[in-house]
């Protein structure tokens, strides 16, 4: 039997720049897993906005 994946968690990835500084445009938001044992920081990864048409910064939030 295969076993299960325990630490493996499901984490959301939103962009810090949206609204901000008269930004007017929403948050982009991504879900995606990481390895709470390997990375136990919170992550950042650059990712694509589609309503600002450009690659930001996303960062993990609860």
């Amino acid at each position: 039997m295969a076993k299960k994946k325990t630490d493996r968690i499901v984490i959301k990835l939103i962009d810090k720049e949206a609204g901000t500084d008269g930004n007017s445009y929403p948050p982009s938001i991504y879900w995606t897993e990481k390895n709470k044992k390997n990375t136990t920081a919170k992550l950042k990864l650059k990712k694509y906005n589609r309503y600002k048409k450009a690659y930001t910064e996303h960062t993990e939030t609860k």
